[in-house]
């Protein structure tokens, strides 16, 4: 499984050095590669991700008290629907990922004027997190990045609709209505100082011990006294997040490298402002709910679902055309090998 995605990522990031050259055929290779990657994703061995035994057991007791507080009802209800044609659990992957990448795919053709640069980042990051483990998330994230689209195209009434689709399949979704008020527009020096700000400002709350677990919000404090039950009885991971790691620190500096050509980037797409304000917000995040690790990584990553388009905008950033090429493929394998270690897949 990881040496046939490596060796897709390694096609992919070979066809995205010579995009231009192909703009004939590009539609024709990048259908097929989706059909690759959905057939990829649809049958992979139960076991291989942390979340797969988890789906098996739900779809197959969809209606049993203990899954449904755990699961959304979203997949109960396709579930049931169909264990009346298979009791097969890669009948739900296939349905997810058919949904998942096929949005994923669509959406950048529409934010991303280099589609395979995209594809590169998307394989090496979100297409393990998100369509080999948290399905959920990823049909969630898929069509957020259609909302996205809809925000940047003046029509935050679509946006609206797949956002509250995207809640149907994940409720971290939640969080993501009150970008529907976002600006779109590129940044004036003041915003674009406030933005850039936030990430410091994460560190220093961070540094003080002021986190979302000290603010006296009656809701957040009730979860945070199941997260802290469920951590001691041995059901959630007792993870300690470390924000500086490699991974987070290159997003940082990734962050702020890409805010410096905000204005040349801009240029050749619109929608790069906002989804640099949404970038923001995914490391803020990670970082001001560091205490609580499952929120941190979850609300991070619906957010941060946009560096798949950001980091291929490195493109118009350096010349020659080569050298930003081969930074954004560096860029992708960094990733892919941080998630094989992290994710614990090469021993499966």
């Amino acid at each position: 499984m990881i040496i046939t995605l490596f060796i897709i990522l390694t096609i992919t990031a070979i066809i995205a050095t010579f995009e231009e050259s192909l703009k004939s055929y590009r539609i024709y290779i990048y259908t097929l590669l989706g059909i690759i990657l959905i057939g990829l994703a649809a049958t992979r061995p139960i076991g291989i991700d942390k979340d797969s035994e988890n789906y098996e057991e739900a779809y197959k007791n969809y209606d049993a008290p203990a899954i449904e507080k755990t699961v959304e009802f979203s997949y109960l209800w396709i579930a049931q629907i169909l264990n009346n044609f298979s009791d097969d659990v890669h009948t739900i992957f296939f349905l997810f990922a058919v949904i998942s990448i096929s949005l994923k795919l669509y959406a950048i053709s529409k934010l991303s004027p280099i589609w395979f640069s995209s594809v590169a980042i998307y394989l090496s990051n979100y297409y393990i997190l998100h369509e080999l483990t948290q399905i959920r998330a990823g049909v969630a994230a898929a069509l957020f990045m259609i909302a996205i689209y809809c925000i940047s195209e003046r029509q935050r009434g679509k946006a609206f609709v797949l956002i509250s689709v995207a809640t149907f399949f994940h409720y971290s979704s939640v969080v993501l209505f009150p970008l529907l008020f976002l600006s779109k527009e590129k940044m004036s020096e003041i915003w674009k100082y406030t933005w850039a700000l936030l990430i410091p400002i994460g560190y220093l709350l961070h540094f003080m011990h002021i986190g979302i677990t000290t603010l006296p919000i009656p809701y957040v404090a009730n979860k945070m006294d199941i997260y802290t039950e469920l951590r001691d009885r041995g059901i959630m991971g007792d993870e300690v997040i470390n924000v500086f790691n490699a991974v987070f620190v290159l997003k940082v500096i990734a962050f702020y490298f890409l805010m410096y050509f905000e204005e040349t980037i801009y240029h050749y797409n619109k929608s790069f402002s906002f989804m640099l304000r949404l970038y923001s917000i995914s490391l803020f995040s990670f970082i001001f709910l560091a205490d609580m690790p499952v929120f941190a990584f979850r609300i991070s990553e619906i957010f941060g679902i946009v560096e798949i388009i950001l980091f291929s905008n490195i493109y118009f950033t350096l010349k020659p055309a080569y050298l930003s090429k081969l930074i954004i493929i560096l860029i992708g394998y960094f990733f892919f090998l941080f998630n094989i270690f992290q994710n614990e897949l090469l021993s499966n």
